[in-house]
């Protein structure tokens, strides 16, 4: 952990452990900071068995204590959260919960493999895509005020894409985006008041780069040949990168308030 004010760094953990020519390494990700960025969420995980750049046998997974972990910043405290290891993260909720999606893998036709479901700790999962079109959620952003979850819904096999918004209280979806082509809309974000809805929508042509077009509820604001990576600033600046320079625009006209090189 480093203090950004004086630079001052120390050793959070001591769970990870490097590989070996016959054990493989102990992981440990960081995964998500908890809303009032008093908490990391880390997620601890074998590493790979396989060298294919080397011939030797498969390597053995360390005997660990594998899972997700609450690290606390106030006392540098771990604790191992009782939620299954199989869990694949996407977003934490103020409330404490957690969204992701759980394994098994669901039949390839159903166009809806590992479904999202709302995990608390120790606690049955809830699904929450019952109601959602026919696709897989992904890439959810939780609102600040904890009311909403937006996300991705897209399935290659119907060429389909969607953003929409969860309420996390009455557990019902509603659409946001149109109805667009497979990876057409993704990745949406809300301003840090929870107050505006940023999304990409990506245009693919044979032969070409992709368009990207990012969009606040409803309106472009600017585009990129290719490609956008984006995350809000504050609640009139977002930062993207794009053609290999960082970028800042206001967000609500989408002008340029400064370009950098990225080297």
């Amino acid at each position: 952990m480093c203090d950004t004010s004086s630079g001052a760094c120390s050793q959070a953990t001591s769970l990870g452990q490097p590989a070996t020519w016959s054990l493989a390494s102990v992981d440990v990700l960081i995964t998500a900071w908890s809303t009032n960025s008093r908490e990391l969420l880390l997620h601890v995980t074998a590493g790979e068995t396989e060298l294919p750049d080397f011939d030797v046998p498969e390597l053995k997974v360390r005997k660990a204590e594998y899972g997700f972990y609450r690290f606390k910043m106030a006392d540098h405290s771990l604790e191992l959260l009782k939620i299954t290891d199989k869990f694949e993260f996407e977003a934490w909720l103020p409330n404490g919960e957690f969204i992701g999606s759980l394994e098994p893998i669901l039949p390839e036709q159903t166009c809806r493999e590992n479904p999202l479901v709302i995990v608390r700790e120790g606690a049955s999962a809830i699904p929450i895509d019952a109601n959602a079109e026919p696709g897989r959620l992904a890439q959810v952003a939780v609102s600040s005020d904890g009311i909403s979850a937006a996300m991705s819904v897209h399935c290659s096999r119907s060429n389909f894409s969607q953003i929409v918004k969860f309420d996390l209280e009455n557990r019902t979806f509603l659409s946001v985006s149109a109805k667009g082509e497979y990876a057409e809309y993704q990745w949406p974000r809300f301003s840090p008041s929870a107050r505006q809805l940023t999304w990409i929508r990506s245009r693919h042509a044979e032969r070409k780069l992709a368009q990207d077009t990012l969009i606040l509820d409803h309106k472009p604001i600017y585009e990129c040949i290719a490609g956008i990576d984006y995350s809000w600033i504050d609640n009139s600046r977002i930062g993207l990168i794009c053609g290999g320079q960082l970028i800042v625009i206001d967000s609500t006209s989408g002008k340029e308030l400064s370009k950098t090189q990225i080297k």
